[in-house]
């Protein structure tokens, strides 16, 4: 292969490559409005708010594709 060639063809893929990126701070999400569903919010401490109200007839949990969310927390413990 020609060496000009190959160094084209490397500068070009590069190129695509690096204009194909999306900065992490701006996703471009694809939410449906069926599916955006108002959660309840946990805080640090564990409590839960009421969630959104619904709109539109969506409402709670109920037309969750994946059933409703649950929250975890995790923490270090360490034991000698």
């Amino acid at each position: 292969m020609n060496l000009l060639v190959f160094a084209t063809s490397l500068l070009t893929a590069l190129v695509a490559c690096a204009t194909a990126t999306v900065g992490h701070d701006k996703p471009q999400l694809n939410t449906p409005r069926k599916f955006c569903v108002p959660f309840p919010a946990v805080n640090a401490a564990g409590g839960t708010t009421g969630g959104l109200n619904g709109t539109n007839g969506n409402d709670a949990s109920q037309y969750a594709p994946l059933g409703s969310q649950v929250y975890g927390r995790a923490g270090v413990i360490c034991a000698l």
